[in-house]
């Protein structure tokens, strides 16, 4: 008769100790039972939980941060934006600083250095804007457009027609068409 009785203490108690570390979120005790407490984001450890409880501080807003729940983590020192590199969000208490290339400049995924945006040249146009993580993209400008000048940001511009007067000059990938009016307007200028 003992046997059944001994059997459900020791079930029962196996069940309660079971109970108390799946509702201690640290899954960490201190030396009297007790859960360790976890800091909360914007906070850090100062005293791990051991003999005592844990002992947690503010994290100092632009200066150290902390983001996650813990029983462990002390806070961090918030990332400097420093050289070509710009702070896109600052560093609270909670969350570290993010920074991103200057304007101008991209993120290279191989080299993870900032690297200046491809200029395209005469000729080709951008399809595709220089953006934090990507270099501009150029493409070719084909039948019907033009690209004059080197540039990171224009695109390859439609051709202009001449309705009302003769064409000088057909259009290029590097120029735009010349019509006959506008071309002697442009040699009356260049020559006084």
């Amino acid at each position: 008769m003992m046997k059944p009785l001994y059997l459900a203490i020791l079930l029962g108690v196996v069940g309660a100790l079971a109970n108390k570390g799946s509702r201690c979120l640290s899954g960490k005790f201190t030396s009297g039972g007790e859960c360790c407490k976890q800091c909360q984001p914007g906070e850090g450890v100062i005293k791990e939980c051991g003999v005592t409880q844990t002992v947690c501080a503010p994290c100092v807003d632009s200066e150290t941060f902390s983001e996650n729940f813990s029983h462990t983590e002390r806070c961090q020192r918030c990332t400097q934006c420093t050289g070509l590199m710009r702070m896109e969000t600052p560093c609270t208490d909670a969350n570290d600083a993010i920074c991103a290339c200057n304007y101008g400049y991209y993120l290279n995924s191989l080299t993870q250095r900032c690297e200046h945006c491809t200029r395209c040249p005469e000729g080709h146009g951008m399809l595709m804007s220089c953006e934090m993580e990507r270099d501009t993209v150029c493409e070719e400008c084909t039948m019907d457009t033009y690209s004059d000048q080197e540039s990171s940001r224009e695109p390859c511009m439609p051709c202009s027609t001449c309705e009302e007067s003769a064409t000088v000059q057909e259009c290029s990938p590097v120029s735009d068409t010349v019509c006959e009016g506008v071309y002697l307007m442009m040699h009356l200028f260049t020559e006084s």
